[in-house]
């Protein structure tokens, strides 16, 4: 492709496109304020109209959602919310992204810089969407539990807990931290790692606190950690930023300086495979880091009443091999019940006492009505048998009140019973 030639120094081709993108996003918001002046003077009076949204499908085909759109980012975004210019902060801001954070808390807004993309604001927008998924009595419960396992927390700032918990996830970063901290450097050095570029924007989740967003804007400007609930915002010079890493990182030793940090080793490099596959074009890289968030633990009802005791851990049992017995020898001349089918009980479900009697009382009086009278002896005692084995599992099953009843039943069989 053959170049244009361009007859203008850089200078002036980022002034003018600037100056563009100025327009551009101004006029957004010079529409929502024209749209508000057709809505609250009589203007539309002599257009036959009868209000903004039918004069705005009819005349430029907005419908009723992008009316209430335009109008929105003016409130929002314009000066003084009834303008017909820009604050200055959101000039080169387009109309994807100020449509995006709309939706966001000022508090937040205030953090973004122009050079964040479309896909960086969405990105901002859903943890901070995420977030609001947690209940404040859940929150509650976290900061207890996060408290008594971490009590010296409780005096650190956003900025000592932003960059502790964003440092533990990312072992790689904190070496390489390390490693500029323990030798001579600049704010640059240390800046350039948080943020490799203009600006940078870390999401981190702190239990019992919610998400942090911590704005980066290079080594020139201040750090500015926001409380996404709470909207509690805090600015830090990069000196705290260094007072910060000389604590976590003492010494010459990265494992040692880790293990002090966190209490726990430091994690090993995971391998990588010898042969690697073709690499495809690698997308732009997000200035937003999300948070990592740990799976979440469901809340014990002591946890909600702590006059409610904690249950006993449950341990898992002891593996036993088991090995099968050897089948007993029978003596010779020795008789088993296990000989005589006929004496041996059917196999009986253990349900309610009238399920079972009902059964064994039916299959008594067809057998009575199918055998003759040389078996009635036989037919009893089978009876008493099934019984017995009745009983049985209702002593195995502590129930108490049906095998006293049983129990007078077989007393009655074993009184009638003619031998």
């Amino acid at each position: 492709m053959d170049l244009i030639e361009y007859n203008k120094s850089y200078k002036e081709f980022n002034a003018e496109l600037k100056a563009e993108l100025q327009k551009t996003a101004n006029g957004f918001v010079r529409i929502g304020y024209l749209l508000k002046v057709a809505r609250d003077t009589n203007i539309l009076y002599e257009s036959g109209y009868p209000n903004v949204v039918t004069y705005a499908a009819a005349e430029f085909d907005l419908d009723k959602s992008q009316v209430s759109r335009f109008i929105a980012i003016n409130d929002k975004f314009s000066e003084g919310g009834y303008s017909d210019r820009i604050q200055e902060q959101y000039e080169a801001f387009g109309y994807a992204k100020l449509s995006l954070m709309l939706n966001l808390p000022d508090e937040v807004n205030a953090l973004l810089t122009a050079d964040l993309s479309k896909a960086d604001v969405k990105a901002i927008k859903d943890e901070i969407d995420e977030e609001q998924k947690t209940s404040d009595i859940e929150m509650i419960i976290e900061q207890q539990e996060h408290l008594q396992e971490h009590p010296e927390q409780q005096e650190e700032n956003m900025l000592d807990k932003a960059v502790k918990s964003r440092l533990q996830v990312d072992p790689e970063m904190y070496a390489d931290l390390h490693q500029v901290i323990s030798q001579p450097h600049s704010v640059r050095d240390v800046a350039e790692i948080f943020c490799p570029g203009e600006s940078k924007v870390d999401m981190v989740r702190i239990p019992g606190i919610g998400r942090l967003m911590v704005s980066y804007k290079g080594p020139d400007k201040n750090i500015d950690v926001v409380a996404v609930r709470t909207g509690e915002k805090e600015t830090y010079t990069w000196a705290d930023m260094e007072n910060l890493l000389l604590s976590i990182m003492p010494g010459d030793d990265v494992a040692a300086a880790w293990q002090q940090a966190y209490g726990e080793p430091y994690p090993e490099k995971r391998k990588v495979a010898p042969v690697q596959p073709e690499k495809k074009p690698e997308k732009p890289k997000s200035k937003v880091t999300k948070a990592a968030v740990p799976s979440p633990k469901k809340p014990l009802l002591h946890d909600v009443e702590p006059s409610i005791p904690k249950p006993d851990p449950v341990e898992p049992p002891e593996e036993t091999e088991i090995v099968p017995a050897e089948p007993e020898k029978q003596i010779e001349g020795q008789d088993s019940i296990e000989n005589h089918k006929e004496w041996m009980p059917e196999p009986v479900v253990d349900t309610t006492y009238e399920d079972v009697t009902e059964s064994a009382e039916t299959g008594q009086n067809g057998m009575k009505n199918e055998q003759n009278e040389s078996e009635t002896a036989h037919s009893e005692k089978k009876a008493i048998l099934d019984k017995l084995y009745v009983l049985r599992q209702k002593v195995l099953n502590d129930n108490k009140a049906d095998a006293e009843v049983l129990a007078g039943e077989v007393l009655k069989k074993i009184g009638g019973w003619q031998p």
